[in-house]
């Protein structure tokens, strides 16, 4: 089997472990999702393996290469959404193509670049990375989380991560949604952000989850 057909069948059981939130697949689910012969192929190469619960669960080997195309893909979505401003129509099709040649050097630097993302354009979660952990940065990262703006810095919302939609919708109902852009008035003792209709004050954790490209004064 070919390395991008592994690498997509472990991507896709990473996936429906993750909608499943379990770490385990029931055997016949697999089948019908995968197919009998990939099932028994990605076994035979030490990828899955089959409980004595007739469940299907990924291997140390097989979780890191799944985690690793799923990161890949969602960190590859933020950059085509946020930096190369690409129509959404194309955003997925192409994060499938570059999920499988992106080398971890490569995997890093984009993730440093954007300020390390929790959660790609469809608010799915990006699985961390050594960088994440290492939290590494950039002399000037182009997008970062609207808490890290300086005190006169401006920067153009891009993102909003976060998983509570309620917030999103309170978010968007300030006038705060992607495409706004935001100048930082005030970070002590609370984050205080100025835009062209109001000037609103933010607590600290919704201004790490509002994703900003910092603009640059001419």
């Amino acid at each position: 089997m070919e390395k991008e057909n592994i690498e997509e069948l472990l991507e896709k059981v990473y996936l429906l472990k993750e909608s499943f939130n379990s770490r385990s697949l029931p055997f016949y689910y697999a089948v019908n999702q995968l197919g009998e012969n990939n099932i028994k192929e990605l076994i035979k190469e030490n990828y899955l393996v089959l409980t004595p619960q007739n469940k299907i669960e990924l291997t140390s080997k097989g979780e890191e290469i799944g985690e690793k195309i799923v990161r890949c893909n969602r960190l590859a979505e933020c950059l085509f959404a946020y930096v190369l401003k690409l129509d959404p129509s194309l955003i997925s099709s192409n994060a499938c193509v570059f999920e499988h040649v992106i080398n971890p050097e490569v995997e890093q630097s984009i993730c440093t670049l954007l300020g390390h993302p929790r959660r790609c354009p469809h608010n799915q979660l990006i699985p961390p990375g050594k960088c994440c952990k290492e939290n590494r940065k950039v002399v000037k990262s182009i997008i970062l989380p609207l808490k890290e703006l300086k005190v006169g810095e401006k920067g153009k919302i891009i993102g909003i991560s976060t998983g509570l939609h309620n917030r999103y919708d309170n978010l968007a109902s300030l006038g705060l949604h992607p495409g706004i852009i935001v100048t930082m008035h005030q970070t002590i003792p609370v984050i205080v952000v100025k835009t062209d209709e109001t000037t609103l004050a933010l607590d600290e954790e919704i201004a790490k989850e509002i994703f900003v490209k910092r603009i640059e004064d001419n």
